[in-house]
């Protein structure tokens, strides 16, 4: 699959270059005037920021594990106020509203709803932010070829996992009739850890809760200020799930 060989070529690029590598240097960036000016009266550049791109679309229940609410997203979001971290909403115009009292907070730009949305901002965003927090989309991936670290949440496929800068939050997996959370040797054997399905007769899924994103990002938070990147990856060179080496992965009762 994309994912499997995503990781192989990730793999291979750290074994040559480090593992503190990247891909690209963000400093190669090319901004219009035009945009360069929409970034500063937003006061967005050179600031520290973090951005959200938390993917919420019309999708069969077939591939719909892939979504989430933005709104478990808000005592993150406040988390970062709270300490004058600004934060840029990304997506596009289907993503639900944050409350006004968010969208006008003056920290906060909602680009998933502005008019002036530019390729060279999205480019941006995923290559100076002081972290990116996102779920299953595309773009996940885009800010780790920059080397910015990435907090991957609602994590939906258990069976891969993406060879991040940062952490993943998965989704965990409960027995439909009982309720029970399934541990983490069960959850594989679940078609629900291979694919983006909502559900099956016998499992379903439960999305990462306000308080553990919220967790999650003060956990990004105090290791992006306190570890190098480094150490990171020697975190998770440790663990081998599929003979592919993920980022650390955070859940209640996981084990």
């Amino acid at each position: 699959s994309s994912d499997l060989a995503f990781n192989q070529i990730e793999k291979h690029f750290r074994m040559k270059f480090g593992v503190s590598a990247s891909l690209f240097n963000k400093e190669s960036i090319e901004i219009p005037d035009e945009q360069l000016d929409i970034l500063a009266s937003h006061k967005i550049l050179g600031s520290k920021f973090v951005g959200f791109h938390v993917r919420d679309s019309v999708t069969p229940l077939s591939r719909s594990a892939g979504n989430c609410d933005i709104t478990t997203y808000i005592e993150a979001i406040e988390l970062l106020l709270d300490q004058d971290i600004r934060v840029v909403i990304q997506g596009n115009m289907s993503m639900k509203l944050l409350p006004d009292s968010l969208r006008n907070h003056p920290l906060i730009w909602d680009y998933a709803h502005d008019s002036n949305k530019h390729s060279s901002l999205d480019m941006y965003f995923f290559s100076h932010a002081f972290f990116l927090v996102g779920s299953a989309s595309g773009p996940i991936l885009i800010g780790n070829d920059f080397g910015v670290p990435t907090l991957y949440t609602n994590l939906p496929c258990l069976g891969y996992h993406y060879d991040l800068r940062g952490y993943s939050l998965p989704h965990l997996i409960l027995d439909r009739k009982s309720g029970y959370e399934l541990p983490y040797s069960e959850i594989l054997k679940s078609p629900l850890a291979w694919s983006i399905r909502e559900e099956t007769n016998q499992h379903i899924r439960r999305r990462n809760s306000a308080q553990e994103i919220k967790d999650a990002v003060q956990d990004m938070l105090n290791d992006s200020v306190s570890i190098e990147l480094n150490l990171w990856h020697g975190l998770r060179q440790s663990q081998h799930f599929g003979g592919a080496a993920p980022a650390m992965t955070i859940a209640p009762s996981f084990y």
